[in-house]
């Protein structure tokens, strides 16, 4: 592999793969991608992703699971052009959206319920007493 290269395991059908296919089209980032059923895998997946977890992203210095750490490294790595703000407050704002999406991509069942009903109740409320609710913003 050489040095600019990465390879991308997983499916372009998940909304944690695009995520980092999307990185790496912004950024420029060469890749390949290798399509993966979620879950299932050889004995060289779960080394890779050990919860059999899709994406895993490849290249000549690391080999990362999960889509946010992923995107980070990315970020770090190849700082231009940059996917978050280079305000500290609004980069903070980006990452709650990209957690907040993650976690109702993943469907949270029960606790996605008890999100929406907390945040149905501080509808409404000033920004400052919703943070004074945390629950608000989780």
């Amino acid at each position: 592999m050489s040095p600019n290269s990465a390879t991308i395991i997983g499916s372009p059908v998940s909304p944690y793969v695009r995520k980092v296919l999307a990185v790496c089209e912004i950024k420029g980032i060469p890749y390949r991608l290798d399509p993966i059923v979620p879950f299932f895998g050889d004995e060289w997946f779960s080394e890779l992703s050990p919860l059999r977890r899709i994406p895993v992203f490849v290249d000549d210095k690391v080999s990362l699971c999960d889509s946010t750490v992923i995107c980070e490294y990315l970020e770090e790595r190849y700082p231009t052009p940059r996917v978050l703000p280079s305000e500290l407050v609004d980069r903070a704002q980006a990452r709650w959206i990209e957690e907040f999406s993650d976690t109702e991509d993943a469907g949270q069942g029960e606790d996605r319920g008890r999100r929406r009903r907390a945040n149905a109740e501080c509808h409404g409320l000033s920004r400052e007493d919703r943070a004074r609710r945390r629950v608000c913003l989780r």
